[in-house]
């Protein structure tokens, strides 16, 4: 064991009279449990009476029976017929995170299962309300769609563009006055 400050974050230092070197890394919490794969995290913390509060979203993919089936073994005859399934798609999933506490709660289901989605964005208001943004291919066109959500509750799902042009890679921030922007590509 060695004092944290003899091996500060981002440097290899040399430990126990040049012996050996040590890199210190922060440890890992695993968030998600799922089997499936979980992919374009989006951080946001609240301000002032709402600072205890970290909100994350993510895209999980669900690769249907595919990602769930027992792998096959040696003995068996090799089959594919597992990889006709079709696969479950994607779904906007939500996470809180109190610091007070040190605990994380959910997943919350943002958007409807089954859906190509491309990345999320997440930001807080000034009143706590969290607000999520996601790009989601409706009829073959990206489009961004929004939901918020405040005390335990969500509001219907917002269709933000509507345009035939692809919509892509939403951002969103808070500014100084609590007010949430959103940007898109």
């Amino acid at each position: 064991l060695f004092p944290g400050s003899d091996a500060p974050y981002g440097r290899t230092a040399t430990l126990l009279n040049g012996a050996a070197p040590g890199r210190r890394v922060p440890g890992v919490v695993q968030l998600t449990k799922s089997l499936d794969e979980q992919d374009m995290p989006a951080l946001a913390q609240g301000r002032g009476a709402n600072g205890d509060d970290v909100w994350m979203t993510y895209v999980e993919f669900v690769h249907g029976k595919v990602s769930h089936a027992p792998p096959q073994t040696v003995n068996q005859p090799v089959t594919f017929s597992r990889l006709n399934a079709p696969v479950g798609g994607d779904q906007v999933l939500l996470m809180h995170y109190s610091k007070s506490a040190r605990v994380w709660t959910g997943p919350f289901p943002v958007s409807a299962a089954g859906q190509d989605i491309f990345r999320t964005a997440v930001a807080v208001d000034e009143t706590g309300t969290v607000w999520v943004f996601w790009a989601a291919n409706q009829k073959s066109n990206f489009d961004i769609c929004a939901r918020s959500y405040s005390r335990g509750v969500f509001s219907p799902e917002i269709r933000l563009t509507t345009d035939p042009g692809t919509d892509l890679r939403p951002v969103a921030t808070t500014d100084a006055a609590g007010r949430v922007w959103a940007a898109w590509q």
